[in-house]
């Protein structure tokens, strides 16, 4: 993981003008969110949230002049892939704040399944993370909202392959409605 946070450091850095990460979040900000949740968060996740409280990388097709205005970062992070900061996790999780969302809790009683809310998608739509078994690699689900929960398909089979694609790709990874 360690490889990965310095890939995408370097990755913002090659990019600035259209790189949007915030600050690290805290131990208690990540203790916050997993008591809310009633989660862990497994380590590859919770180190990606040590060093990035989410954040984005504009897409490519941004025009110059909306990457320099700071009243445009809101409509830019709606039309990017967006990796949730905590804030937006537990929001988004409890079908709150602007992000769409779905009943993700009502997606869960139905199939057994734990999901955690990790990137609302240029299409808005969301990936969530399948914490069903944290003993494996955990894979990262397209949630297309306009089909069932059991038709939702995997398009990562690990956070880790999730955030390389992100950062090789430049945060134009491609989701079912991206």
């Amino acid at each position: 993981m360690d490889q990965l946070i310095q890939n995408l450091q370097q990755k913002i850095t090659e990019l600035s003008e259209r790189s949007f990460f915030n600050q690290p979040a805290t131990l208690a900000v990540i203790a916050k969110c997993e008591e809310v949740l009633g989660i862990k968060l497994p380590e590859i996740v919770k180190t990606f949230y040590l060093n990035y409280n989410g954040g984005f990388f504009a897409a490519a097709d941004i025009e110059d002049e909306y990457l320099d205005d700071p009243d445009e970062v809101e409509w830019m992070r709606w039309n990017s892939n967006y990796i949730l900061s905590l804030q937006d996790v537990i929001d988004t999780y409890h079908f709150n704040g602007d992000l769409p969302a779905f009943d993700i809790r009502a997606a869960e009683r139905d199939s057994g399944r734990r999901f955690m809310p990790l990137v609302h998608t240029s299409g808005q739509e969301l990936l969530l993370l399948d914490l069903t078994d944290v003993t494996n690699e955990i894979p990262v689900i397209d949630a297309f909202h306009e089909v069932n929960f059991r038709d939702w398909k995997v398009l990562y089979p690990s956070f880790e392959a999730f955030l390389n694609d992100y950062i090789q790709k430049e945060g134009m990874i491609e989701a079912v409605a991206s």
